[in-house]
């Protein structure tokens, strides 16, 4: 029989100091620190137009790096050479329709 593991031991998806610079040093981001853990769930990221939401799940997704602090997936930093399975993190864009 499996044994069931707390979410708060599955690491996930962090985020430390991470910041995101554009252009002539156009800040998107800063300073975000979060710890999001593991364990099977779903994450929403809610907030209100032009506050990050996109910028932020673009960092995740890798099209967008970050240019300070460090974001890590199960302890391994991102942006390193390291080997993720492909269905371990998912990005659903929303796009609007042209009609």
């Amino acid at each position: 029989m499996a044994q069931d593991v707390p979410v708060e031991a599955v690491p996930g998806l962090d985020f430390v100091g991470v910041g995101l610079r554009v252009g002539e040093g156009v800040q998107l981001l800063s300073g975000l620190t979060i710890a999001l853990q593991g364990g099977g769930g779903l994450v929403a990221i809610l907030g209100p137009s032009g506050c990050g939401k996109s910028t932020f799940l673009k960092v995740v997704a890798g099209i967008l790096a970050h240019t300070e602090g460090k974001v890590a997936w199960r302890g391994v930093e991102l942006g390193t050479d390291a080997e993720f399975d492909a269905g371990e993190v998912g990005y659903v864009p929303q796009f609007r329709s042209e009609e």
